[in-house]
């Protein structure tokens, strides 16, 4: 699990530990984006919903020697408003070391539309 550590803004106080948890049913555009110095051979992205893989990202092969990169996913998801939530999950064959600013590496969710 990736772990958010700087939250820019929050409207509705959805975000905490690294959890989007929407309050209001509905559709939601979700978008992330990870990058580092990558030393594994492979590092791919997923959006988990309530503790389970729901939509993958990128999966990147990397090349010998290593590699500064990013990988991504976005997705359009529906939440109940009670219950479902969303983390962001990173495999890596590796131990890596992630951008450690909102600029390259971030979780936002927004809105699209009521249920």
């Amino acid at each position: 699990k990736i772990l958010f550590g700087t939250e820019e803004y929050d409207t509705n106080n959805n975000f905490a530990s690294s959890r989007f948890t929407p309050t209001v049913a509905g559709y939601y555009q979700l978008n992330s984006f990870v990058s580092g110095s990558w030393v594994a051979k492979e590092v791919a992205i997923y959006i988990y919903k309530n503790g389970n893989n729901y939509k993958n990202g990128l999966d990147v092969l990397i090349p010998a020697g290593g590699l500064n990169y990013g990988i991504g996913v976005n997705s359009l998801v529906y939440a109940n408003g009670t219950t479902d939530y969303f983390e962001i999950y990173l495999y890596s064959d590796n131990s890596q070391t992630l951008g450690g600013t909102s600029v390259g590496t971030y979780f936002n969710g927004a809105m699209v539309r009521s249920a």
